[in-house]
């Protein structure tokens, strides 16, 4: 969506990884550090500086495997990083479709987790 160019409901997976990447690691996947350059601006252009060089590292992204991102997954368990590396990819018709990622253990294991810790008053 950062683009003109048509989409479907992968964009949508993509925006599920990015999610469920922040909820666990903390912190979204394409994550710019305030830099001091940035010090001598009002607040909005500030923040006008640092969305585009968001911009530019999603634009620049190719998978998860080429990136910082997957430094961060290192911690995790192998059917997060999974999950992530099934979503996040650069090319949507590369994207798990969303029947795949309702099969895909991590969420399950998510899902079941939740299930159990619901009924509790």
């Amino acid at each position: 969506m950062l683009t003109v160019k048509k989409y479907d409901n992968r964009c949508d997976n993509w925006s599920i990884g990015v999610l469920a990447y922040e909820m666990v690691i903390g912190r979204t996947p394409f994550f710019v550090k305030k830099s001091k350059k940035y010090d001598d601006l009002d607040a909005r252009a500030a923040k006008k500086k640092l969305n585009a060089a968001i911009f530019e590292k999603v634009k620049a992204f190719t998978s998860v495997e080429d990136s910082d991102i997957e430094n961060f997954l290192s911690n995790q368990t192998s059917a997060f990083r999974h999950f992530i590396r099934s979503v996040l990819k650069a090319q949507p018709t590369n994207r798990l479709s969303i029947n795949s990622i309702l099969e895909l253990q991590w969420l399950n294991v998510c899902w079941n987790n939740s299930s159990e810790t619901s009924n509790i008053k």
